[in-house]
């Protein structure tokens, strides 16, 4: 006898009933409802596992290794990204001198990157989010997630936060030049060289040096250029002719 399947969701904050919001499940975007009663901070509720997406996955037969990225692109965007190559050179971050994408790679690198790494569905270090196992019942067939908003939420934050921070200790003599000097090489050169590392090795992108290790090249050019390297990562995930970029954005669209 079959069973009906079900999500235990974790709750990302205080919320009442009735009070929908969005999350991550397969890789796409889902609306679930608070029950009633609401429920609090890390508490877990249970909704109903979507039925077209039960349908896709035997028709598709999608594999473990597609649902350990939490992509926030959609499946026909990234099928057209293209693999082997970026999009556009490193020097083309002019085409795009209309567009947020270019003044907040030229002025707001930090806040560039947090927007690729939560469209990205990054942890705030460049590195994936693991997966958390799949637990089924013995009574019934139930699944267990944590919602992959709340950690692209927290991923954007902490950037964020960091580089206000970075920017208001900055006033203080000295001390204050060598945490701007320490933000930027941790930011721009270790947190950017992981998320180009990751792009490239995602869409079989080689290093333009063969003499060079990829992480190694990938740091340096964040380092000389972290803005036109930014801004060419960023038009990479995205046609920004059929989707400009946008600022005011937690993912840049």
């Amino acid at each position: 006898m079959d069973e009906e399947m079900i999500i235990r969701v974790v709750a990302p904050a205080t919320l009442e009933e009735g009070f929908s919001f969005d999350i991550l499940l397969e890789g796409r975007p889902i609306s679930v409802t608070v029950p009633t009663g609401g429920v609090s901070e890390g508490e877990e509720f249970e909704v109903p596992y979507p039925q077209e997406l039960l349908e896709e996955q035997q028709l598709l037969h999608l594999d473990y290794k597609n649902n350990q990225h939490g992509y926030f692109m959609g499946q026909d965007e990234e099928e057209e990204a293209p693999h082997g190559q970026f999009r556009v050179s490193l020097c083309s971050c002019c085409d795009v001198i209309t567009q947020s994408t270019f003044w907040t790679g030229c002025f707001c690198v930090p806040v560039l990157l947090a927007q690729l790494l939560t469209r990205l569905g990054l942890k705030w270090n460049g590195r994936e989010i693991e997966k958390q196992s799949e637990n089924f019942g013995e009574r019934r067939n139930e699944r267990r997630f944590r919602d992959p908003q709340m950690e692209r939420s927290m991923t954007f934050n902490r950037i964020i936060m960091a580089f206000i921070g970075a920017l208001v200790l900055g006033y203080i003599p000295v001390l204050g030049g060598l945490i701007v000097i320490t933000f930027y090489i941790v930011t721009t050169v270790w947190i950017g060289g992981n998320l180009r590392r990751h792009v490239r090795q995602r869409y079989e992108i080689p290093n333009n040096c063969s003499l060079l290790p990829g992480s190694f090249e990938d740091r340096c050019i964040m380092c000389c250029c972290g803005c036109c390297a930014a801004i060419q990562v960023a038009r990479h995930t995205h046609d920004d002719k059929e989707y400009p970029g946008a600022c005011c954005t937690v993912t840049g669209l």
